[in-house]
Parts: C-alpha cells; sequence; structure tokens
C-alpha cells in the first residue's frame, strides 16, 4: 500500500473545525492484518454452522475463503492509519480525545434508539 499520508484529520468542535494529527499505521485491528472478513466480518453461531442450512460443501468453501469479503476498517489494504499520541501536540490531543468522546457518544445514543425501536 502506498503511504499517502502519516496525518490523521480530526474535526473538532460543533462546527466541526478539521484539524490534523501525526499518525501512523498499524496492523487493522477488525481483520488482524488478513485484509478480508468472512461474510463481512458477521458471526455464525456453531448451532447454525452445523444446522440444516448449510451443507457440507458449503462449509468447506467457507474455510477455503469461498465467503471472504474485504475488510471495511481497512479496506483490504490490511493497515490503518492511527493517531500517533508520541508526535502530537497537547492540543492535537485533546482534540482527538473530544472527537472520540463524541464518536462514543453519538453510537451509544443510536444503539439506545434502535433499542427502543426494537431494532436492536
Amino acid at each position: 500500500m502506498a503511504r499517502e499520508k502519516s496525518t490523521l484529520t480530526v474535526y473538532v468542535g460543533p462546527d466541526e473545525l478539521e484539524q490534523e494529527m501525526p499518525g501512523r499505521f498499524e496492523v487493522c485491528g477488525r481483520c488482524d492484518g488478513t485484509g478480508v472478513t468472512a461474510l463481512h466480518g458477521i458471526a455464525i453461531p456453531a448451532d447454525e454452522f452445523n444446522g440444516p442450512d448449510w451443507d457440507d460443501e458449503m462449509r468447506e468453501e467457507y474455510f477455503a475463503g469461498g465467503y471472504d469479503t474485504p475488510c471495511t476498517c481497512c479496506n483490504g489494504q490490511r493497515i490503518v492509519l492511527v493517531p500517533d499520541r508520541k508526535r502530537a501536540t497537547k492540543e492535537q490531543l485533546a482534540a482527538r480525545d473530544e472527537n472520540a468522546r463524541v464518536d462514543a457518544e453519538l453510537r451509544r445514543d443510536e444503539m439506545n434508539e434502535r433499542r427502543w425501536l426494537g431494532e436492536g
């Protein structure tokens, strides 16, 4: 993979102002550096996998990678750009931490809304 840049853009405050901070590449945590996930990363319970919906041929194809898709986190590149906390300034770290806090709050609110609506 060509490493075009080693900086991340974070969005700060209600106006979502862009601020760059140093980044570094590390192995993708979603696919463990393989670049692929089986069935888009959806886990199949053992009782379903061993049940009537999966025959021996389908199981063989699964283990041979026949259901693999590019990882949605690294787009098949096997590495991801993450903040380099050692090279970042205190202001950059504060902006990144605030951005992460807001993202977590939005995900929590979305999950609560889905539960309330009976979707999850």
